[in-house]
């Protein structure tokens, strides 16, 4: 029953794509599925911006998140492949008994190796203060790391890591999502 949760947001990411790029990523292990839609919104010779919906269902933690946010990259001075991620991401997550709504700031970086055809590695932080963070939580972070090898032009896949952590009101610190999980990202 908590797994249809997953089938109006696919829907919905299906839907919204427009003619712009983007990608459409999913990971999964025994026990949680993770979406991520990415549609760029522009991109020029400074970087580009995109916007992101995500949903993570995690059977184990028994947690619901969904994310919304806004990302901005670019590259660093004459470091080839390396780019910069700066971001605001918005938060909802029910989990056990406890349901947090999270405004976050956030960044990381993007590198793709040269001359490894296809690698790279990507590391995030977002951080929710207490000043961000409502309902029954207090503060939140969402970290990720994953390496990606792009098998195609529009399919990369990926082995990522993400541990998503939170204070609340009432059980003090929780684990919302810590897992390893493999899939691809398909662009469009």
């Amino acid at each position: 029953m908590k797994k249809i949760i997953f089938l109006p947001i696919l829907f919905t990411l299906l839907v919204v794509t427009g003619a712009h790029a983007g990608t459409l990523g999913v990971g999964f292990n025994d026990y949680s599925v993770e979406v991520v839609l990415e549609q760029i919104l522009s991109r020029d010779e400074r970087g580009s911006s995109l916007t992101i919906i995500e949903g993570i269902y995690n059977d184990r933690e028994n947690t619901k998140l969904f994310g919304a946010g806004l990302d901005v990259t670019g590259k660093v001075g004459n470091v080839p492949g390396l780019s910069i991620i700066a971001g605001i991401k918005g938060y909802y997550v029910s989990a056990d008994v406890d349901d947090i709504a999270a405004g976050s700031l956030g960044g990381g970086f993007l590198y793709i190796v040269p001359g490894l055809h296809g690698l790279s590695i990507e590391s995030t932080l977002y951080y929710c203060p207490k000043v961000f963070t409502f309902m029954d939580g207090i503060r939140m972070q969402d970290f990720g790391v994953r390496i990606a090898y792009a098998v195609a032009p529009r399919a990369t896949v990926f082995i990522g890591y993400s541990n998503i952590r939170a204070t609340v009101e009432i059980h003090g610190n929780q684990s919302l999502d810590e897992t390893v999980r493999g899939g691809i990202t398909l662009s469009f």
